[in-house]
């Protein structure tokens, strides 16, 4: 088993999730995307205040994913709603789960996974949802 911890993301992190989103991000989809309209997506996406804002937001729950006491990726969860087709339902939507290229293939992905469906458990979910982007592979 890896030595993996999540500790939440607090606002005044901010930086150092941002620098993280962008690294995981190009790492993710440098192959399908050019540079350029990633640079453009991340400045809009993940820019400081857009960051900031979801860190402040009492349904968004950011965690750093920490393995050998370096941050090694990150997740972001949102809890809180429901989804038209679970029904009522209470869901926790698993909205990013990324990991730094040299993480890769060291066994964190199911810990992760885990960790994201008892994080739903206790926000009260019956259902934890994880759409993903057809172009991400890895995901798949």
């Amino acid at each position: 088993m890896p030595s993996i911890h999540f500790t939440p993301v607090a606002p005044d992190q901010v930086a150092a999730l941002q620098s993280l989103t962008h690294a995981t991000f190009i790492a993710a989809y440098q192959h399908k995307i050019a540079i350029e309209k990633m640079l453009e997506y991340l400045a809009d996406a993940h820019s400081i205040d857009k960051l900031h804002k979801e860190l402040t937001d009492p349904n968004v729950s950011y965690f750093f994913v920490q393995n050998e006491g370096q941050n090694a990726g990150f997740i972001m969860l949102r809890s809180g709603f429901t989804h038209e087709g679970l029904g009522d339902d209470p869901v926790t939507y698993l909205h990013r789960i990324y990991l730094l290229p040299e993480f890769w293939g060291r066994g964190l992905a199911a810990p992760m996974m885990q960790f994201c469906e008892d994080f739903a458990r206790r926000q009260g979910s019956q259902w934890l949802w994880l759409q993903v982007w057809q172009e991400n592979e890895r995901a798949m």
